[in-house]
């Protein structure tokens, strides 16, 4: 018989002192994987009670079983000592987002072991809790702040908020359910020196980012509309992610106007994964100290959010704010910037190849529908 689990027991957070439980097993996961950066623990524990989290009604399922040895290894039960009892262990977890705008229910915080009946039990499970029919992911608590799982690249330190999880998860996902995208972070070597930025159609201005939230919410709509699995970020969903990315360190950028009319944006931001690996997201308070230094040395930097409005793309406006983006890296001392993840197929990635980008980490998203018995082949 080969090793597997068994006796699946499902628990559902059904106060916050269950939801902080279901933390700390989805945390446990990855605690001791070297190449982890975790997110910030206090932003992370906050982020469950922010407005944004709270109206997608999250699910916070937590699968816990026992394990089942492969044959020919011995099994507790009589005769063994009390303390080599096997106990039940959480084998898997997921937050069921369900956006109010978003057509699909999301498979958030997901956690798996290697075992293709675990996640077959984890998606049935997460269907009948949460009354969903059709789910997408993995995705972090927005998928803004990360989508899909990671397909190459994992013996690399992952940049800041951007998807982690070991080799066999991508195949383990594609066992089970649908890939519908793909994506890809680029890599940006920074100039020593600032250079001349490209004429082009479009006037630059520095970026308030609290204006993402605002007054330029119609322009952020535009730009994160383009794929069509993942509706735009509303008010409350952008207020969440500033508070997400600022936590830790400064956010700047670039706003492009045409004719007084803002016409697309680039919103940046230090990357310090190595410090929050280091510190261990800073879930113990002394490992907190010095990660809020931790911005003013990193040598790394990352385009979190940005693009083009469509109707006035194709006229140089991209390139005029990525050659700002770099000439702010070069400034503050950066010597990388990172762009991403995009489609590989889209204008982004055309864009981020002809500066002799480099193409890094990427990323599979995958669906997964519940088949109705009227379906079946019975």
């Amino acid at each position: 018989m080969e090793a597997g689990y068994f006796n699946y027991r499902t628990i559902v957070a059904a106060d916050w002192l269950q939801e902080r439980r279901f933390l700390t097993q989805w945390w446990q996961f990855y605690a001791a994987d070297p190449h982890w950066a975790p997110p910030y623990f206090p932003t992370l524990r906050s982020a469950l009670r922010s407005e944004h989290v709270r109206r997608c009604r999250p699910t916070y399922l937590t699968l816990e079983a026992l394990h089942r040895p492969a044959s020919g290894q011995p099994l507790s039960g009589p005769g063994r000592p009390v303390m080599t009892l096997d106990l039940e262990r959480p084998v898997a977890t997921t937050a069921v987002l369900r956006h109010p705008r978003q057509r699909e229910a999301l498979l958030g915080l997901l956690r798996c072991v290697n075992d293709e009946a675990t996640l077959r039990q984890l998606l049935e499970r997460a269907a009948a809790e949460s009354e969903a029919s059709s789910f997408l992911g993995p995705v972090a608590l927005s998928p803004y702040l990360g989508a899909g799982v990671l397909a190459s690249h994992w013996s690399e330190t992952p940049p800041q908020d951007t998807p982690y999880d070991p080799p066999y998860l991508a195949e383990l996902l594609g066992m089970v359910m649908e890939p519908v995208a793909e994506t890809r972070l680029y890599s940006l070597r920074v100039p020593a020196a600032r250079t001349k930025a490209p004429v082009g159609p479009a006037t630059l201005h520095p970026l308030k980012p609290a204006r993402l939230a605002g007054d330029l919410l119609p322009l952020v709509a535009a730009v994160c509309r383009d794929d069509g699995l993942f509706a735009a970020p509303d008010a409350a969903e952008m207020a969440f992610l500033l508070d997400w990315w600022g936590a830790l360190a400064p956010l700047s950028g670039w706003l492009a106007e045409v004719e007084g009319r803002p016409a697309g944006f680039a919103l940046l931001q230090p990357d310090i994964a190595p410090w929050l690996q280091r510190a261990r997201g800073g879930r113990r308070l002394w490992r907190r100290l010095g990660l809020h230094r931790a911005a003013g040395q990193t040598g790394q930097a990352r385009v979190v959010l940005g693009g083009v409005s469509p109707d006035v793309r194709r006229r140089g406006i991209g390139r005029q704010l990525l050659a700002a983006s770099l000439q702010s890296a070069a400034g503050a001392g950066w010597k990388t910037l990172l762009a991403g993840p995009v489609a590989e197929q889209s204008a982004a990635a055309a864009l981020l190849l002809s500066t002799d980008a480099r193409p890094r980490q990427r990323y599979q998203l995958f669906r997964w529908q519940v088949v109705s018995m009227s379906e079946g082949w019975w």
